[in-house]
């Protein structure tokens, strides 16, 4: 987490939504940022394979199973339609309230039972603030509003895809 947002503060298009799109699809993929992409698409391909090979199964084992996959395709489509900025912003977005929740689980399997209701508590509200406010009121709506229109990001797209 701590990572990431030391990467994201040095990008002047940070705190700019409309910096998102700009210059898309020749977006410039610094170094760092690509180190980033691809530590997190191999954090989700390994958590696959992980979940089949080790994990203890659980009853939301299909749940996770699904996510991790759903995640993997969600960074590898980002990374080859060139959508860095937007895709970075909101893997930090998603991987902070996960800091909270790890550690509530790390706690309650080590029978932690007060540090694992602070760090849930903790875990809820960024859940709360990052993804059912900051994620939709700027994220998405930035994505709707200061995008490429639809017909140049259709055509781009398409060059992309095929």
């Amino acid at each position: 987490m701590l990572w990431v947002l030391s990467i994201i503060k040095q990008e002047p298009w940070s705190l700019d939504t409309k910096e998102y799109f700009k210059g898309w699809p020749n977006q410039q993929l610094k170094p760092t940022l690509m180190l980033f992409y691809m530590c997190q698409c191999g954090f989700y391909v390994y958590s696959i394979g992980a979940l089949i090979a080790w994990e203890t199964r659980r009853k939301d084992f299909s749940i996770m199973m699904s996510h991790h996959i759903v995640t993997s395709v969600l960074i590898a489509f980002s990374y080859t339609t060139r959508f860095f900025r937007i895709g970075t912003t909101i893997l930090a977005l998603h991987d902070t309230s996960d800091v909270f929740l790890e550690a509530a689980k790390l706690f309650k399997y080590s029978e932690k039972e007060m540090a694992a209701s602070l760090c849930f508590g903790l875990f809820a509200i960024s859940w709360l603030m990052l993804r059912l406010v900051y994620f939709p009121f700027w994220i998405i709506k930035s994505s709707r509003f200061s995008s490429p229109t639809n017909k140049s990001l259709k055509k781009k797209l398409f060059f992309y895809l095929r």
